[in-house]
Order: C-alpha cells, then sequence, then structure tokens
C-alpha cells in the first residue's frame, strides 16, 4: 500500500505485533487489495506494524474490515498520531545503575534516565554500503629510477635516492557493505529519542555479570537488560527475535527506514493506548 505524505487522511495500524502474525492474514490482505498472497505477505513482513498512510478513512476501515476476517485486530488512526519519531540524541557513554541509565553525550553533558521514561526499546540491524577511504604507503624509487636518474639526469646517487621519498600516499575509495547495528530508546516526558551505537563508539558500563566481550553482544545484553527491567516498554521485532534465541540477520531489517516505521508504530500504539 502507498505512503502519501503523512497528516493527508488515516493511518491503518495493526493493533499489535500477534495481529501481524495471524493465520490468513496475508490472503486477507490480498484480497482487500487485489494483489497476490505472496506480494501480500511480504508487505505485511515490511509494514513495521503500518500497512498505509494518508489514506481516506473510508478506505482505511474497509480494508481493516476485511483484515478482521483473519481474526486479526487493526486500528484506524489520524496520521497525525502516527507521527515521525523524535529528533536523534546519539549517546557516547551508557551505564546501567539500578534506577535506570546514566547517560553521557559526545559534548560532555549527561542525564540520568529513569525506568518510567523508556516507552520504547528498539533493537535493530540492518546492511549499509559506505565509502570507506584506504591510503597507500608511498614506495619509494624503483633501482632503475635511482640509476637513471644519477646517471642520466647526472643526480648525485644521495639525492637520487630521495628524489622519490615526497611522494604522496596514494588514496582510493572502496566501497563495502556492513551490518549496522544500534539500540534505539523512545523516551517520554519529554519525548525524546536516544541512540546507542553497537560499533564501541559509546561506551556501556554496569552489566555486571552479562557483560559480553564484544560491543555488539554488550549492545544485545543492555537491550536485554532494559527489556527485562521495563516489561511494559513496546519492543521491536529485532529485540523480540533476539531475546528469542535469534541473531543477526535474522533480526535485521531492511534499511534504517524500515526501523524507524516500526518504532512509529510502537509509538502510535502506547499513545492509543494511554488514551482509553
Amino acid at each position: 500500500m502507498p505512503d502519501p505524505a503523512p497528516g493527508a487522511g488515516f493511518s491503518l495500524l495493526a493493533a499489535s505485533a500477534a495481529d501481524l502474525r495471524r493465520e490468513g492474514l496475508a490472503d486477507a490482505l490480498g484480497r482487500a487489495l487485489g494483489m497476490e498472497t505472496e506480494e501480500a505477505a511480504e508487505a505485511l513482513r515490511r509494514s513495521g506494524g503500518i500497512l498505509g498512510e494518508g489514506l481516506p478513512r473510508g478506505e482505511a476501515e474497509r480494508v481493516a474490515g476485511i483484515l478482521r476476517e483473519a481474526s486479526a485486530a487493526f486500528l484506524v488512526l489520524p496520521d497525525g498520531e502516527v507521527a515521525a519519531p523524535a529528533a536523534l540524541e546519539q549517546a557516547s557513554r551508557v551505564a546501567l545503575v539500578p534506577e535506570g541509565l546514566d547517560v553521557r553525550f559526545p559534548g560532555g553533558d549527561g542525564v540520568r534516565i529513569g525506568w518510567d521514561r523508556i516507552a520504547v526499546i528498539a533493537l535493530g540491524s540492518w546492511q549499509e554500503t559506505v565509502t570507506v577511504r584506504k591510503y597507500r604507503r608511498a614506495e619509494g624509487p624503483s633501482g632503475v629510477e635511482v640509476l637513471a636518474r644519477a646517471g642520466v639526469v647526472g643526480l648525485p646517487l644521495a639525492l637520487a635516492l630521495g628524489a622519490g621519498a615526497s611522494r604522496k600516499p596514494a588514496r582510493r575509495s572502496v566501497r563495502r557493505t556492513e551490518f549496522r547495528n544500534v539500540l534505539d530508546l523512545l523516551l517520554i516526558d519529554p519525548g525524546e529519542r536516544l541512540r546507542i551505537e553497537g560499533d564501541g563508539s559509546c561506551g556501556l558500563a554496569g552489566l555486571g555479570e552479562n557483560r559480553a566481550p564484544t560491543t555488539l553482544g554488550n549492545l544485545r545484553a543492555l537491550a536485554a537488560a532494559l527489556a527485562a527491567a521495563v516489561p511494559a516498554a513496546g519492543r521491536s521485532a529485532g529485540l523480540e527475535r533476539f531475546l528469542a534465541g535469534e541473531h543477526p540477520p535474522e533480526t535485521g531489517y531492511g534499511d534504517e527506514r524500515e526501523f524507524l516505521r516500526e518504532q512509529r508504530w510502537l509509538a502510535a500504539l502506547r499513545g492509543a493506548a494511554s488514551e482509553e
């Protein structure tokens, strides 16, 4: 289902992660949208819980009604209630303490985040293609070049040997694909989004006996500790699969956009529940 600009109408959301897995749901979605079951199943898998945005209310209600025939609960909410995540704040150090998290930021500022502020815990990974600049050490002149400079040009041998020493290192750009592993926390009062990278750029402390030998292992250990400490918080599919014993790439997303889409869904469900 296409995604028009947010705010243009209504959004169609699964009421829970379990509702996205109902047997026969792909068949029902295929009937509602006129697509093959396989295509509908892929749309569900990549939906992040949000099957459509910017829809006329009647259309959203029509599709929701057909999906309910598969015993799946879906919500129709104004687009404004499925808002984009808050601006990202990058952590440089996170320590697990009895009261919550002690967080430091790149500028040196710090804050303590209590358990009651953590609304969503999102662990995820996706593949990214990055460009890396690599430098190759400059090589001195070859033996033939030295003799040529000394004999033909007439340079003293010592000068000929040093003639190529000032060559600049060769630079080249290399594109490679790698996994990006992150832990995002959606916070309330006020609404904020904290990101902890799994590449070692954020120091992690206070994990105790759960501390792992790798930075990625520590990121997962922190996510598991947070899930245990705040059981009412929303959990990303990546976190749920990890807690169930799966590992990347099974916990992966197609890209960061898909990861953030799921966060919007989890936040919207929390907001809808708080209004009931």
